[in-house]
């Protein structure tokens, strides 16, 4: 019996490693169609104490690769009021929406969701800077109406997981699947 569950175990992870992503392979590319327009996009970002990273973060929208008319950028403070200030000094076009209670991430995104009127909608976290070309990147899938999300790549790239999960991720794309 141990011998059958090593040998199974063995060959589970042989399916999940080189398995799958071989099978993904095998599958026809989908065709996209693209958009190259630069429909109004909403960034929402909820914010708990991280008043420096949410700093940097706004700061660096001003070098998106996107018309920043085109932008509206919302940040959700959960229950600390003092990220409003460091919003607002960061980004002066900014709506920020104070939670006077801690409600988790869910909650400041279903808050700020009632204010978003991008046609586009960008959501993010306070402690991770946006590549310059990231919302073109993302808005240019939006052609094709059968895509209703798109996901970006993650910033960790160092160990092989992380290869190995951004493989699997640009497979599945490939193919149309999540």
């Amino acid at each position: 019996m141990r011998v059958l569950l090593f040998w199974a175990s063995v060959c589970q992870a042989a399916w999940t490693l080189i398995g799958y992503p071989l099978s993904l392979l095998l599958l026809p590319a989908r065709p996209w169609r693209r958009r190259e327009d630069t429909p109004p996009v909403t960034i929402l970002m909820a914010a708990y104490y991280e008043a420096e990273e949410l700093r940097a973060k706004l700061e660096a929208l001003h070098g998106l690769d996107y018309p920043s008319d085109r932008l509206q950028v919302i940040v959700v403070s959960d229950g600390n009021p003092e990220l409003i200030a460091v919003a607002e000094a960061a980004y002066p076009a900014v709506e920020a929406i104070l939670m006077p209670e801690r409600g988790g991430k869910p909650r400041g995104f279903n808050t700020a969701m009632a204010r978003a009127t991008g046609e586009v909608i960008v959501l993010t976290d306070a402690n991770n800077l946006l590549d310059p070309g990231c919302v073109r990147a993302a808005v240019r899938h939006f052609g094709d109406p059968s895509i209703v999300a798109v996901a970006g790549t993650p910033g960790e790239t160092g160990s092989a997981y992380d290869v190995y999960e951004s493989l699997l991720q640009r497979l599945e794309s490939r193919s149309g699947s999540v």
